[in-house]
């Protein structure tokens, strides 16, 4: 049964076309990849299936009744919000079962309710259907339902009462896709959701989403990620959407086929065009010197067969790439950069033990670890905003370094 079904929809950013009349079906269940180049939609259509925009043309409908949970690429702010607070956003109408359960309790103690047939057999009733309501969906594994998504992403139990405000723009948006995973809606939009997660987290959430019930359309850059998790891939570009069963790598191949042969019927269609444009200029030619008539209406029947034919779009092979200018005749030597023993601790707890490295020119290199393992710690060292407590550190000539903070803190 479609979850999704989607109808030349059509969406504008102000005289912007983002999306032109695309069309798709997303059945119950599946999970599904929404890929393609920034800027191509892919918020924009995320949006318009969470219900906060609406289409400009075209059909967009969601299963009637369907609950969706939407996970934005930054969350929004609830300062005053313990982390509890949000990870309960989702589950209020069970907390209110939970409260009016108790109120009724309290009223079939007392004596004067207890001692009235009628009026305990109306409570006793209306405390039964609500008691079945809380526990079909799930409020008495409330608690264990939290600490279960908690645990798994990491969040410590000792922070549930932390302002919200007080976390890091990474643990935020942690702890609000944990509140989507507890709600498990029919319909979960998730965002980057990778973003601020180190690989333990990473590899939780694709067990999660491989074994959840439930519809989940998904924007990630993370290929590797997109691979193990989605059964469907949807790519946004220059406002058509293309769809294809399986993973990113898969959509990929199939992608480059199909591009390949629309080029050739590119090309051929190309090459008809011109035969024809050159029949029609020598048919005219020809009724011009003989003066006969039927010579224009064979171009003519020509020009409008021309005129009528669809035409096959010039397919994009290789998309331009950003032009980052950099000077290889002033690059360093061999060595970039090479550290010792370096010894780094905050407090008495030791963040780095005895940390040796070499960075070669032309490396491409990937550093993991846990949250706190470390990782950013040796950044600042590599950088010089922080002196080891022992250990060395050597630069190679002529080093030019970039960096990248995970958060920018704006200028002033």
């Amino acid at each position: 049964m479609n979850m999704i079904n989607v109808q030349k929809l059509t969406q504008y950013h102000g005289a912007h076309l983002v999306l032109d009349q695309i069309s798709f079906e997303i059945q119950e269940g599946e999970k599904v990849a929404l890929i393609g180049r920034n800027g191509s939609g892919k918020s924009t259509l995320m949006r318009l299936l969470a219900g906060l925009d609406q289409p400009n043309q075209g059909q967009l409908a969601i299963k009637k009744g369907a609950k969706i949970g939407y996970l934005e690429q930054i969350p929004s702010h609830m300062d005053t919000w313990t982390v509890l607070d949000v990870l309960e956003q989702g589950l209020s109408h069970l907390k209110d079962y939970r409260a009016e359960m108790t109120e009724l309790e309290r009223k079939m103690s007392d004596p004067d309710i207890a001692g009235n047939a009628g009026q305990l057999d109306r409570v006793l009733r209306k405390y039964s259907a609500l008691q079945e309501r809380f526990e079909t969906e799930g409020g008495y594994e409330l608690e264990a339902s939290i600490d279960k998504i908690a645990t798994g992403l990491q969040i410590p139990k000792s922070e549930y009462e932390l302002a919200f405000g007080s976390l890091s723009g990474g643990e935020q948006t942690r702890v609000v896709l944990a509140s989507q995973l507890i709600v498990q809606p029919d319909l979960l939009l998730l965002d980057e959701p990778t973003n601020h997660l180190d690989l333990a987290r990473t590899e939780w959430l694709e067990e999660f989403l491989r074994e959840y019930p439930g519809t989940c359309v998904m924007i990630s850059h993370d290929r590797y990620f997109l691979d193990r998790v989605v059964s469907k891939t949807i790519e946004l570009e220059d406002g058509e959407a293309f769809t294809a069963q399986g993973g990113y790598t898969t959509f990929m191949k199939d992608k480059e086929e199909r591009l390949l042969q629309q080029f050739a019927d590119y090309q051929e269609q190309q090459k008809l065009i011109k035969k024809m444009k050159e029949s029609i200029k020598q048919l005219e030619e020809f009724g011009r010197i003989g003066g006969n008539e039927k010579f224009f209406k064979r171009a003519a029947s020509m020009r409008r067969a021309l005129e009528r034919m669809e035409r096959v779009k010039r397919p994009v092979l290789e998309r331009r790439q950003a032009d980052f200018e950099l000077n290889p005749q002033d690059r360093s030597g061999r060595r970039v950069a090479y550290f010792d023993q370096v010894k780094v601790s905050y407090g008495n707890q030791a963040v780095l033990r005895g940390a040796s490295g070499l960075i070669e020119f032309g490396e491409k290199i990937a550093l993991m670890g846990s949250n706190g393992s470390g990782k950013t710690t040796l950044f600042k060292v590599l950088l010089g905003e922080l002196t080891p407590e022992s250990g060395s550190l050597e630069w190679g000539s002529r080093v030019d370094v970039g960096y990248l903070a995970q958060q920018e803190e704006p200028d002033h």
